[in-house]
């Protein structure tokens, strides 16, 4: 009885879970002076400059020039961090939008905010022991050959690779659950009206996103560490990317399904119309009534065009125009990129 009141007061408090240690970082950098893209943009400046010196000072890298694999990858200590923050403001700007069309009491919108940019302390803990695991494995494995042998290089690499690892995997759960979370409540929309999926279309900006960030990191692996990367990493990256992309379409897919039913439903009435209003003409027709034809021909008319109205309807949630937009501009140049690297790579 004393854990469910305990459960009970969390809910009302709309603090259902303890929240983990990325959480516990993006509050400390939100209450830092000015914007958070400044302090990651100091931080990525700064770990570019930390990551040569130490190399400067062990000599394996002579002073005053800068190792490409090492500068490029600093990426990898605000990626993860960066996008965990990004991903849970755009998801709570989407939630702010949406929320009104569900019929839900407005009290709990601040639990569902609370979940939906909040990753649980247990889902941290195994963010953090799994990206330990991964940075171990790639140090003893020799996946990477940089050509250093310093000890305190690659331990510096080393801590530099588990934040890096560790805050990336906690991002991927958290837009994991996200997801989840926005599949759910698409489900949950009463009485979807064809000629207005705003509703439908509050996610989108987080879905791309979403898929985006994921996709990128991917493709950026191989550009930026294809020549010192096993073949099992190049593989690994292109999984990564593979899952971006998963991970933009996996909320389409529910999405579309139910519009597509609702589109059936509707040109299915509009048919029947169709068929009895057929029907009146050729009755009216045998009996020699032709008075009413104009009446007929007009209610053809409005009900062909309803039925090309809906036919017209795109099934995606955002306008076709961005859509084609986002794949042509964004996904497009970077996969040819991509493909072009690993030919002239392989080939």
């Amino acid at each position: 009885m004393d854990m469910q009141s305990s459960r009970a007061e969390k809910i009302a408090s709309g603090k259902p879970f303890r929240p983990s240690w990325m959480d516990f970082l993006v509050d400390r950098i939100k209450r830092l002076p000015g914007p958070s893209w400044a302090f990651y943009l100091l931080l990525f400046i700064c770990s570019v400059l930390v990551s040569n010196v130490v190399l400067w000072l062990d000599g394996a890298l002579a002073v005053g020039t800068f190792n490409r694999q090492f500068s490029y990858g600093s990426i990898f200590i605000i990626y993860g961090l960066c996008f965990y923050q990004f991903l849970a403001w755009t998801v709570a700007e989407a939630l702010h939008d949406f929320y009104p069309f569900l019929e839900a009491d407005p009290k709990f919108e601040d639990e569902l905010k609370y979940r939906m940019t909040r990753l649980p302390a247990a889902w941290g803990w195994t963010a953090l022991i799994v990206g330990i695991a991964l940075t171990l494995l790639d140090v003893f494995s020799s996946q990477y050959d940089f050509g250093i042998n310093s000890p305190v290089a690659w331990t510096y690499g080393a801590i530099f690779g588990a934040f890096g690892y560790c805050t990336f995997l906690g991002m991927m759960f958290q837009t994991c659950r996200q997801l989840f979370f926005v599949i759910q409540l698409h489900s949950k929309i009463a009485g979807l009206d064809l000629f207005n999926l705003r509703p439908l279309r509050a996610f989108s900006r987080f879905t791309a996103t979403a898929g985006f960030a994921v996709f990128f990191i991917g493709v950026y692996n191989v550009l930026i560490f294809s020549e010192n990367s096993s073949g099992s990493l190049i593989t690994f990256y292109l999984l990564l990317a593979l899952v971006g992309i998963l991970l933009f379409i996996a909320p389409l897919i529910s999405i579309s399904t139910r519009i597509n039913k609702e589109k059936k439903e509707r040109i299915f009435e509009v048919d029947q119309h169709l068929k009895r209003t057929l029907l009146q003409i050729r009755e009216n027709v045998n009996n020699g009534d032709l008075t009413k034809m104009g009446d007929f021909n007009t209610t053809l008319g409005v009900l062909e065009k309803e039925k090309s109205i809906l036919k017209g309807i795109s099934s995606f949630p955002w306008n076709p125009n961005a859509f084609r937009t986002f794949l042509s501009t964004i996904i497009l140049p970077l996969l040819l990129w991509w493909i072009r690297t690993i030919l002239e790579k392989w080939l």
